[in-house]
């Protein structure tokens, strides 16, 4: 059953999530003028953030996951630390899974966005509090 459904789901091709949040990075005054991070759960939502993002903005998205190597964190920390020594503006937008939500100051984004919603309850209230 689940080869089965996971055929239907490969059929799809339409995201509406997507669709609605590429559009908000376009027309929100806020998401277009300041340096955003986007956490997501998953490596693979990471990825697939990334590659519909640059599609739009190429260039200024950059994708930071657990696989990630120290040249990508520099370019992280150069972009999105406020204390940075090296600043830089290359990348205005950011993707990551939740390994930089802790113990990396990234305080040159003004703006915070959670993709999607952790499973643990206790991470939720970690985010807001």
């Amino acid at each position: 059953i689940l080869m089965e459904v996971k055929k239907l789901w490969q059929k799809i091709k339409r995201d509406p999530k997507l669709m609605k949040f590429v559009n908000d990075l376009s027309e929100n005054t806020v998401l277009q003028k300041n340096h955003l991070i986007i956490f997501t759960e998953s490596k693979e939502t990471a990825n697939y953030l990334f590659r519909n993002i640059d599609n739009e903005y190429p260039g200024k998205v950059l994708l930071f996951t657990g696989d990630s190597g120290e040249s990508i964190r520099d370019k992280v920390l150069e972009n999105f630390d406020a204390r940075a020594r090296h600043r830089k503006e290359d990348y205005r937008i950011l993707v990551s899974t939740e390994v930089l939500s802790e113990g990396v100051n990234l305080h040159r984004a003004n703006v915070v966005i959670n993709y999607d919603i952790p499973w643990n309850p206790t991470r939720m209230m970690q985010i807001f509090f």
